[in-house]
């Protein structure tokens, strides 16, 4: 296995141990998992993900969730999946880390973590050569519920700060039919196509150190940047149709960090406020707010984002409502959510370790006017990602003055944005202080407009959906 850096996983025992206890379902003695059928076959379903930069054949007719969820650990969930008759499972989760030992050393205490659960009662590992960069597989033998179970992760370093893990599960009665499990899994693992060459990763290494010198360089003048604190409004438009807008709010402020405590400890600190309205033709609709406040000293955090989602008027029910909080000291964030059904019961979460790469993301806001003068390279930053609770890349490159669309005669900063190394980026307009004029993202522009053209275009639909959350 090659030596290359990773940083080791944390709280892997607990990693260790649901992806030992995702075993599928129970089935008749003696009966066998069906095998997979080549990856060749039509009978497959693809799966790419672009943000992670891969894609992946899996068995059709499976059940999957594509949903984004938090894994265990510091990991990042991408996909799970059930066969239909309930004797298998897979599952796809993502470590990605900032600072990091050898790949190496990673795969040997994740198999170390996996051997230590007292299910398990055999485990082997080898590295996988197939792929460009350093690989390793590892199988284990375990009794869960009484079951025998086989179990196989295809560990893959994409890049520098990440490492790929797809699972099989089976539940196999006999030794005789391991060894059709074990061609299954290959022929699922052996059409995993990676996106990006080993050399990206490299690059996107060093745009995280340029992030880390502009977030050393921020400390010590974040409070004297100046920030502009008119509000300002945006139309949300698909393939050019409106379908709702956006509004956007800085300002500078004092908070407590605990709201719960009479006389806790105030920071000041940049605030972001913004909301978001969205609207189907069928009555449909979908608000969200964020209210971010990062110190100025760079070490306090709160978020708060809440959803509320509203389903046609003839589904009737009340509308979903989603709840993420977070507070951050220095390097360790928490965060608990919740939603309308069990608001008094909001779900644990292990903290999340932070490193000198993690940006607040209130400060996100202001990077354009920060890059604007500088030299047009790629800057790198982890920031928290309220789908997943984790941490994610966040990468801004600036592309200098250009004519802003729709109005050829006003320039404006330009840049490259994205999430991931390998998802298709987005264009940023910003004005010299960083405040945002355009973000065209495929098929969906955010574009400046007037709170009167707001008013005119949804003041109808909003006040419609707002009614039904009485």
């Amino acid at each position: 296995m090659n030596g290359m850096p990773v940083r080791r996983p944390a709280h892997c025992a607990r990693l260790a141990a649901l992806l030992l206890l995702i075993a599928p379902a129970a089935h008749s003695p003696g009966q066998a998992p069906a095998p997979a059928p080549p990856a060749t076959s039509p009978v497959v379903t693809p799966y790419a993900d672009p943000s992670f930069g891969f894609e992946l054949q899996l068995p059709a007719g499976w059940e999957l969730d594509r949903s984004r969820f938090r894994g265990a650990g510091d990991s990042i969930g991408l996909l799970r999946g059930r066969q239909p008759a309930g004797r298998q499972s897979l599952e796809i989760v993502v470590f990605r880390s900032f600072g990091m030992p050898w790949f190496t050393d990673w795969i040997k205490e994740f198999e170390k973590q996996l051997a230590a659960s007292s299910n398990v009662t055999k485990i082997a590992s080898r590295n996988y050569a197939r792929l460009d960069r350093p690989a390793a597989v590892i199988n284990l033998e375990a009794r869960v519920g009484g079951q025998r179970t086989l179990s196989s992760y295809l560990c893959v370093l994409f890049d520098p700060s990440t490492v790929w893990v797809f699972l099989l599960t089976s539940v196999v009665p006999t030794p005789e039919s391991d060894a059709a499990v074990g061609a299954q899994f290959e022929e699922i693992v052996g059409t995993l196509v990676v996106q990006y060459a080993p050399e990206q990763g490299e690059q996107l290494a060093e745009a995280f150190k340029r992030g880390r010198a502009l977030l050393a360089a921020l400390r010590g003048r974040a409070e004297s940047v100046s920030i502009d604190e008119s509000a300002r409004f945006y139309l949300i438009l698909v393939k050019d149709k409106p379908i709702g807008y956006f509004t956007r709010k800085l300002t500078r402020e004092e908070r407590a960090l605990d709201a719960s405590s009479p006389g806790a400890r105030r920071k000041a600190g940049l605030r972001v406020r913004e909301e978001s309205w969205r609207f189907g033709d069928d009555g449909a609709g979908r608000y969200a707010r964020l209210d971010l406040f990062c110190s100025f000293d760079l070490r306090s955090e709160l978020i708060e984002q809440q959803q509320t989602q509203f389903a046609r008027p003839e589904a009737g029910g009340r509308p979903l409502v989603t709840l993420d909080q977070c507070i951050r000291e220095d390097d360790i964030l928490f965060s608990s959510f919740s939603t309308s059904v069990d608001r008094n019961l909001p779900e644990p979460r292990q903290p999340l370790r932070l490193g000198p790469e993690y940006l607040g993301l209130a400060w996100l806001n202001l990077l354009p006017g920060f890059l604007s003068t500088g030299p047009q390279e790629l800057h790198a930053f982890a920031v928290y990602d309220s789908p997943t609770r984790a941490l994610m890349a966040s990468l801004i490159k600036p592309l200098g003055k250009q004519p802003l669309p729709g109005d050829p005669q006003t320039p404006a900063n330009a840049f490259e944005v994205r999430e991931g190394y390998v998802a298709r980026p987005s264009k940023l307009y910003s004005t010299d202080a960083g405040a945002m004029l355009r973000l065209e993202a495929g098929e969906l522009v955010l574009e400046q407009t007037t709170r009167e053209k707001v008013e005119e275009l949804f003041a109808a639909k909003r006040s419609a959906l707002e009614h039904r959350a009485r």
